[in-house]
């Protein structure tokens, strides 16, 4: 009878373990709220860059967000952003309010996201743009980001 409390306690204590781990995610925060949070709890910014059509920029969520070390490590390190490069609602960011511009029937892209991707001319996505606390772009990854990757990016940016 102990053994079999034993085993159940044990069991119960896997599945709390299990769910929390699954339940952790990157803590994402709106552009219209990051110098509000900025002003208490200066760091760096992370700004994530997609398309919804783009498996690259799915791969990178599916991989490398959904890592537990490195949720923690994003979580204390940086303020992080997800911009979906077709977003259509304005956005408004260091005082200036950028928008959606089509480009098509069905086509276009949010004015941010066209400034924050922009890589040697072109556009990539994902893009992943690291900015210090004071709105500067101190690096812009294009492509897959790998979890390796970023704790590189990580040692780099943070001292």
């Amino acid at each position: 009878m102990i053994c079999r409390s034993i085993i159940t306690v044990m069991l119960w204590f896997a599945i709390a373990v299990s769910s929390n781990l699954q339940s952790q995610t990157v803590p994402w925060i709106a552009f219209d709220s990051i110098e509000q949070v900025l002003h208490t709890h200066p760091k760096p910014i992370m700004i994530f860059i997609y398309t919804d059509w783009c498996k690259v920029c799915a791969l990178q969520e599916e991989t490398t967000y959904s890592d537990p070390t490195t949720i923690e490590l994003l979580s204390e390190e940086f303020h992080c952003i997800k911009l979906n490069a077709a977003e259509r609602d304005s956005i408004y960011f260091l005082g200036r309010t950028y928008h959606y511009k089509p480009s098509g029937v069905s086509d276009g892209m949010h004015e941010l996201a066209e400034i924050l991707a922009h890589n040697n001319g072109s556009r990539v996505f994902p893009t992943t743009t690291f900015m210090t606390p004071q709105f500067e772009v101190a690096y812009a990854h294009a492509g897959l980001l790998r979890i390796k990757d970023l704790q590189k990016i990580q040692q780099h940016l943070i001292p």
